[in-house]
């Protein structure tokens, strides 16, 4: 018979890919309120089950931290040497 999960190996797996806002703010390294303060104001993608569950994809989230860690490169650099 066929697994009916497809991919992934069991329904922790799966659900490991998908963080809640506590979860998803302490993977992202910051508090809760900054963390919704980033996803109220779009620049995180969430997923919305039902009316009120709303959970993070962890990739989105890695794309997120690659996309911050390249415009903070781009920043320019004070020098404390003046």
């Amino acid at each position: 018979m066929a697994n009916a999960i497809g991919k992934y190996e069991s329904d922790k797996d799966m659900k490991q890919k998908l963080l809640s806002a506590h979860e998803a703010g302490q993977y992202l390294g910051v508090g809760r309120s900054t963390f919704l303060k980033l996803a109220k104001e779009k620049q995180l993608n969430s997923l919305r089950i039902g009316k009120k569950r709303v959970l993070w994809d962890v990739s989105d989230l890695d794309t997120f931290i690659e996309t911050e860690k390249t415009s903070q490169n781009n920043l320019p650099v004070k020098n404390s040497a003046s």
